[in-house]
């Protein structure tokens, strides 16, 4: 079965996916709406998005496309997945902590963790990116010993990278909520939820 997730490979929503699906293959898109067209041509069986965070509240972006998206009936939710974010440090193998120069990873990924970094890594400049396995995939391509990256720990697997602390996160009760959907009538589908079109919380982990 082919999923499309966001992110590269190693990413949270890959994880959360292989948590409903453990044999599944990946289609790795950049943004939310590329996640959404390949499930609307066929070109995955389904598609899993983060829509909230138990810190952040609501992924506005995801809320708004799938609204939008679901408004012509083609497109059905199916599951609900529940995901801890753990956040690990991670470079090329050989790289010390103690010379990691500069830190890559989504944005919010690197405030979830800015406690642990200015403890560990006071002087180390902190670089916004697109994703955070996405970051592990750029350190694994230039393989420079002073740049490491924030992300899920399958990533560090996925990219030929190696954990240099485990668990940075702030806040350990951190969970994002994904959703999963598919064309409508797919034959996975068995609940009558999978009707539903997703709905707004009033307030960030509501």
């Amino acid at each position: 079965m082919r999923i499309a997730i966001q992110g590269s490979h190693g990413s949270f929503s890959e994880a959360a996916a292989r948590r409903r699906w453990p044999q599944l293959e990946t289609l790795p898109c950049r943004e939310v709406k590329d996640v959404v067209a390949a499930v609307r041509e066929g070109r995955a069986d389904a598609g899993c998005l983060p829509i909230e965070n138990s810190l952040i509240g609501s992924v506005t972006t995801t809320y708004d496309l799938l609204h939008e998206a679901f408004g012509d009936g083609r497109l059905q939710l199916t599951h609900e997945i529940l995901y801890p974010v753990h956040h690990t440090i991670m470079a090329i193998p050989g790289a010390p902590l103690s010379g990691i120069k500069r830190v890559l990873s989504h944005p919010v990924a690197l405030g979830q963790c800015r406690v642990w970094l200015s403890e560990h890594l006071p002087d180390a400049e902190l670089v916004s990116a697109w994703d955070t396995a996405g970051s592990a995939e750029i350190v694994a391509q230039e393989q420079n010993p002073a740049l490491a990256a924030v992300a899920a720990r399958p990533a560090a697997d996925a990219h030929g990278l190696v954990p240099l602390a485990e668990r940075i996160e702030d806040d350990p009760t951190n969970q994002t909520r994904f959703l999963t959907f598919t064309r409508l009538l797919c034959w996975w589908t068995t609940s009558r939820e999978c009707w539903r079109s997703p709905s707004r919380p009033s307030a960030p982990g509501a």
